[in-house]
């Protein structure tokens, strides 16, 4: 929340609400970047144990995900 200080010295707290494609479009990329750091580890997790369960090899799967 934002605080104003109005002419008399007291403090006002004051909430703004928006809306509009805008808003929307802002609250999607803040819930985007969020999310990002679990998704790019779930990709990495899986990168990893596919292939550890496919071929029976540990090389291959950290090759693949430090490529």
């Amino acid at each position: 929340m934002a605080q104003k200080t109005t002419d008399t010295g007291r403090r006002v707290t004051a909430r703004q609400l928006v809306g509009g494609v805008s808003a929307e479009f802002a609250g999607m990329s803040d819930e985007i970047t969020r999310k990002l750091p679990l998704s790019a580890a779930l990709s990495l997790c899986c990168s990893f144990v596919f292939p550890v369960a496919a071929l029976r090899s540990i090389a291959l799967p950290v090759k693949a995900i430090l490529i």
